[in-house]
C-alpha cells in the first residue's frame, strides 16, 4: 500500500518527481503562501504580486505542494533528528488543516482542511451507527427470553435506574446494600431480569469492540485482509487449556472460574505466541510471513482440534462434557472477574491505540516509507500486534467462539468508512458492539431442539454471507 491511499499525502518518491521550482527546498510558492495567510503576498523579486483567493488551490498545486512538504520531511530526518519528522508526521494528520511545520515553528506547508466532506459523510455513518446501537442495546434488554415476550420500557428504565442506585449502595454504604437488594427484587417488577440481561448486553457490546479492533489491527500491519487473529488457533489454544481445567477438576470446574481465566489465557497466549514465532521464523526478510503464520496457526489448531476430540470421546463423562461445552461457549460464566477481564483488557488494549492513533496510518505503510517519516515499523507493528492479541484473548474468553467477527467486520467498516485509520477505529467499535448485540439476541431468543442457539453458531450464520456479501460488491483487493 501507498502512504498516499490512506491519508492522501504523496510519498516522497512521488515528491521527488515534481519538477517545480521549489522541488529542492520544499518551500511553497509565493502564490501557496499568499493562500495560507489570507492576505495580499508582498512582492517577490522578479514575479509577479499575488493576491489571495477564497477558492482553494488547484488540486494540482495542492498535491505538488504535498509532495514537496513530504520530501522536505523526509530529507530533513537525518539532518533534524527523528523528533521533527514525528512533529510534522503528526501535523500532517491533524484533523484540522494540512500543514507542515519546522523545528522553529514555521509554517513549510498548509492548506485549508482536506477532505471536509468526507469528514462530514463520515461523521453522519456514526450518528447513524450509534442511533442503531443505542436501539439495539435497548431492544436486547426489553426482551424477556424465558417467554419469549417484550417487557415495557417503563419497566426495563426502572429496573435500570434501581440496580445504578444500587451500585452506588454497594460502594458507598455496603451495610445497607443487602436489605436494599432484596426489596428491589420483591417490589420492582422484573429487577433481576434487567440487570442481567444489561450485563450480558454490556458483556456483547464490549466483546464486539475488543474483536473487531483486534481484527482491524491484524489486517494492518500485515497489510492483508485475511490476517485475523481468529485464523492463528487462539480458540482451540483456549479450548485446549478449558479441557486441561475440566479434567482436573471435573464438572466441579464451574466453581474454579478465577483458573478458568487463568488456563485460558495462557493457552491462548501460547499459541499466538508459537504461530507468531514461526512466522518471523521462516520470514527471509525479518518480518512477520503472513502465509507461513496462517499455514502455522491451522496446522496448530488442527493438532489440538485432534487431541481434544480424542480426550472428549475417551476419558471426559457426560457430566464433564456438560462442563466444558458450557465453559468454551462461555455460558453462565457471570463473576467478578469477567468483569475485570473486560476492563483490563479494554483499557489495555485500546488505550494504547488510541495514543498512537497518529501513527498507526504507518502501520499500513511499507517500512522503507516508515523509516523516512523517522518512526520505527518494527516497534509500531509490535504494538499493533500485542494490543490486538490481547484483545482476542479478552473477547474469546468472555464470550465463547465467536472469533469470526474480527475478520468480517473489519472488512465491512474498510468498505462503509474508507481506509483512514481514525474512520477505521471508529467504525470498528460501532459496527463491533452492534453486530455481536445482535447475535446475542438471536443466540438467546431462537430455540433449536428445546435448547437456545449457540452464539458461535448464530455469529457464523450472519459473518460468513456477510463476508461473501461484501467480496463480491466491492471486488477490490487490499492494495
Amino acid at each position: 500500500m501507498r502512504a498516499d491511499d490512506v491519508t492522501g499525502v504523496p510519498t516522497a518518491a512521488d515528491a521527488a518527481r515534481n519538477k517545480s521550482g521549489n522541488d529542492v527546498t520544499g518551500i511553497p510558492s509565493p502564490a501557496d503562501a499568499a493562500h495560507v495567510a489570507g492576505m495580499q503576498q508582498t512582492a517577490v523579486p522578479g514575479q509577479p504580486t499575488q493576491t489571495a483567493s477564497a477558492k482553494p488551490l488547484p488540486s494540482e498545486q495542492t498535491a505538488q505542494g504535498a509532495g514537496n512538504a513530504a520530501a522536505n520531511t523526509g530529507a530533513n530526518v537525518r539532518g533534524r533528528g527523528r523528533r521533527g519528522a514525528r512533529d510534522a508526521v503528526r501535523t500532517m494528520d491533524s484533523e484540522d488543516a494540512f500543514a507542515v511545520r519546522s523545528d522553529a515553528g514555521s509554517v513549510l506547508y498548509a492548506d485549508e482542511p482536506l477532505f471536509a466532506d468526507d469528514r462530514r459523510i463520515a461523521r453522519r455513518k456514526y450518528v447513524i451507527c450509534l442511533i442503531i446501537l443505542v436501539i439495539c442495546a435497548f431492544i436486547s434488554m426489553c426482551v424477556d427470553y424465558t417467554s419469549r415476550t417484550f417487557r415495557s420500557p417503563v419497566e426495563v428504565f426502572q429496573g435500570l435506574g434501581t440496580g445504578i442506585s444500587l451500585l452506588f449502595t454497594q460502594i458507598f454504604q455496603p451495610a445497607s446494600y443487602a436489605d436494599a437488594h432484596v426489596d428491589a427484587l420483591l417490589n420492582i417488577p422484573y429487577y433481576g431480569e434487567v440487570v442481567q440481561q444489561a450485563a450480558n448486553t454490556l458483556k456483547f457490546g464490549v466483546c464486539g469492540i475488543l474483536l473487531a479492533i483486534s481484527g482491524m489491527l491484524y489486517q494492518n500491519a500485515f497489510r492483508n485482509p485475511i490476517a485475523a487473529p481468529s485464523m492463528l488457533g487462539v480458540t482451540n489454544g483456549i479450548n485446549f487449556a478449558v479441557l486441561v481445567l475440566v479434567m482436573q477438576f471435573g464438572y466441579m470446574a464451574y466453581q474454579h472460574i478465577d483458573l478458568y481465566y487463568l488456563y485460558s489465557y495462557i493457552g491462548g497466549a501460547l499459541v499466538l505466541l508459537l504461530v507468531m514465532l514461526g512466522g518471523k521464523w521462516t520470514s527471509r526478510k525479518g518480518g512477520f510471513n503472513v502465509v507461513n503464520m496462517i499455514l502455522i496457526g491451522t496446522i496448530v489448531s488442527q493438532l489440538l482440534g485432534i487431541v481434544i476430540t480424542f480426550v472428549q470421546n475417551n476419558f471426559l463423562t457426560d457430566s464433564d462434557w456438560e462442563a466444558y461445552n458450557n465453559l468454551v461457549q462461555a455460558v453462565g460464566v457471570q463473576s467478578p472477574w469477567m468483569y475485570i477481564s473486560l476492563v483490563v483488557g479494554a483499557l489495555v488494549g485500546i488505550i494504547p491505540i488510541i495514543l498512537f492513533r497518529f501513527r498507526m496510518n504507518l502501520v499500513s505503510f511499507s517500512d522503507e516509507e516508515t523509516r523516512l517519516l523517522g518512526v520505527d515499523p518494527t516497534k509500531l507493528r509490535l504494538l499493533a500486534l500485542g494490543c490486538g492479541s490481547l484483545m482476542i484473548l479478552t473477547a474469546q474468553v468472555n464470550i465463547g467462539q465467536v472469533a469470526m467477527m474480527s475478520l468480517v467486520v473489519p472488512f465491512v467498516v474498510r468498505a462503509v468508512f474508507g481506509a483512514e485509520f481514525r474512520k477505521q477505529l471508529v467504525g470498528n467499535i460501532l459496527v463491533g458492539a452492534i453486530l455481536l448485540i445482535v447475535c446475542g439476541m438471536l443466540s438467546q431468543f431462537i430455540v433449536i431442539a428445546g435448547l437456545a442457539a449457540g452464539m458461535g453458531a448464530i455469529t457464523t450464520i450472519i459473518a460468513l454471507p456477510l463476508f461473501v456479501w461484501m467480496i463480491a460488491i466491492r471486488q477490490r483487493s487490499w492494495d
